[in-house]
């Protein structure tokens, strides 16, 4: 009974580990630039690599729009 015991706390202290492991990894700072940036590129970017033209152009054109209007309110 007592090594029954002891065997489920050494199985739960191994799984706390892991758990706790995993936990830090996605915590981690870099870990959550890159998945972060992985969703990004994703936006951007079909199943099959290819690229979304629409969302491109898109983000394309709003950024080229603010650019025309802060270069003419500076103007002003």
């Amino acid at each position: 009974m007592t090594q029954q015991i002891e065997a489920d706390i050494a199985r739960t202290r191994q799984s706390l580990v892991e758990t706790m492991d995993v936990l830090e990894y996605r915590l981690r700072p870099a870990s959550l630039l890159d998945d972060v940036g992985q969703r990004v590129i994703g936006l951007f970017r079909n199943p099959d690599g290819s690229l979304r033209t629409v969302r491109v152009a898109a983000v394309g054109g709003v950024a080229l729009l603010t650019v025309a209007y802060l270069i003419r309110r500076r103007g002003a």
